[in-house]
């Protein structure tokens, strides 16, 4: 069978990479992607196996392996014809750079194969010490790989949560119903001891309406405002701090800036030593993370302190 024009950019843009091939340029998920979505009838193949002819081939490889960043090709291929599709809409709107759109189909596939990478994870945690013999003053710069034994599933069932933000951050919630997944993992602080950041727990950050924002990393003083909202049923929900911190699991989003970085050196443009670690941590996580919108259903808003 001939392979679609998208696989063989894919494969020559891939096969051109410096070894080993970077996150961005695999061509793994995009073969799945196709291959899966060729074994559908015509009734139900996504067209967005090949996405429209206006994005490059880059940001369409990229698109692919950022939105399926937490799927195996084995999950891709298992993946229903439904989520197929919403899954391909993610694909062509992160192509051309359009905002991400609510999608439930789309957002429980990619949140359902981010809980099974937690799943497989946890137990096996692998720090890495960054300010080895620093002063007093400062405490340990820790990165963490892996997730600890204590990260739970939570029956998330009829609970209302709590989601600190800003004001132009509530508008938009308001106006979209959906929260969009965070940029920063999951970080434990314990002042002037150390600042621990877990990689692999990411996605949306919510605690309950009886705790306040500064016991959960939150600062008053900037996020202002909070929504009450419910999560859709059979959205996975995680314990992370007992009663304080619950997150649903999904990638997390790169900033703009650092995903320009690492672009530039996937590209072969050389990497600036003043952002190393952070082009790192970006290929150590998979690539670039997508722009996600996790619906929701609003119960109540405000601002903090009325």
């Amino acid at each position: 069978m001939r392979r679609p024009a998208l696989f063989l950019l894919a494969l020559l843009l891939a096969l051109s990479a410096p070894m080993p091939t970077p996150s961005l340029l695999s061509v793994s998920k995009v073969e799945a992607l196709i291959a899966r979505a060729q074994a559908l009838p015509a009734a139900v193949s996504p067209a967005a196996a090949a996405p429209a002819a206006a994005a490059s081939p880059l940001r369409i490889l990229e698109a692919v392996n950022s939105t399926l960043r937490d799927l195996t090709p084995k999950q891709i291929a298992e993946t229903p014809g439904d989520k197929l599709q919403a899954l391909a809409s993610v694909i062509m709107d992160g192509a051309q750079g359009r905002d991400a759109r609510a999608d439930l189909a789309a957002v429980s596939a990619l949140s359902e194969a981010s809980l099974a990478k937690v799943e497989g994870l946890r137990g096996t945690v692998v720090e890495t010490l960054h300010n080895p013999g620093h002063n007093e003053s400062h405490g340990d710069m820790i990165t963490s790989r892996g997730v600890p034994e204590t990260v739970k599933r939570y029956d998330a069932d009829g609970v209302v949560f709590r989601h600190y933000t800003t004001k132009e951050g509530l508008d938009s919630i308001l106006k979209e119903k959906s929260l969009i997944n965070g940029f920063m993992p999951y970080v434990e602080l314990a002042q002037a001891l150390y600042r621990k950041t877990y990689r692999d727990l990411t996605g949306v950050f919510l605690t309950l309406p009886k705790v306040k924002g500064d016991r959960v990393g939150v600062p008053a003083k900037d996020f202002t405002h909070y929504v009450d909202l419910r999560v859709p049923s059979g959205l996975p929900v995680l314990e992370i701090e007992k009663g304080a911190i619950f997150l649903v699991p999904l990638p997390a989003r790169t900033r703009g800036w650092v995903a320009d970085l690492y672009r530039r050196w996937v590209t072969g443009g050389g990497m600036d030593s003043t952002y190393k670690s952070s082009v790192e941590d970006v290929e150590k996580d998979g690539g670039v993370g997508p722009s996600l919108a996790m619906p929701i259903e609003i119960v109540g808003h405000g601002r903090v302190g009325r």
